[in-house]
């Protein structure tokens, strides 16, 4: 894939012949279209690949906006969601046999150093926790 600043005329999206232009985040790209679909079905590892990412793309789609907070320091070039994705795909699932679920405390919305408190200051009288 080739990246174009200006391009000959400037930069061009669409298709010509079996190229494609496009542009993502402030970059513009030209890719070629893809040679040939596989006639071979998936093995039995591919099927977990796509599994798990289907997983975790269904479950991080409708928080999406927090998660682009939650990473905002890795997401100068991928969105928050793509990066939220990589973080927790090797740590985030439950496999047993075929079935696959999501690990739920393992997962990860936010990865980073955060802001040192101020003055706040918390403490607990019964039942009541007062923060001030």
């Amino acid at each position: 894939m080739g990246t174009i600043k200006d391009g000959i005329n400037g930069p061009f999206r669409g298709k010509t012949g079996n190229v494609v232009g496009s542009k993502w985040r402030k970059v513009n790209y030209i890719k070629g279209l893809p040679h040939f679909k596989s006639n071979r079905a998936a093995s039995a590892n591919q099927l977990l690949v796509r599994r798990k990412f289907a997983l975790l793309n269904r479950f991080f789609d409708p928080i999406s906006t927090v998660l682009e907070i939650g990473f905002k320091q890795f997401t100068s070039r991928a969105t928050g969601k793509n990066v939220a994705i990589r973080y927790n795909y090797d740590h985030a699932f439950l496999i047993d046999g075929s079935a696959i679920a999501l690990d739920f405390p393992a997962l990860q919305f936010s990865h980073g150093s955060l802001f040192t408190a101020g003055d706040e200051q918390a403490r607990v009288i019964g039942d009541n926790l007062y923060i001030t």
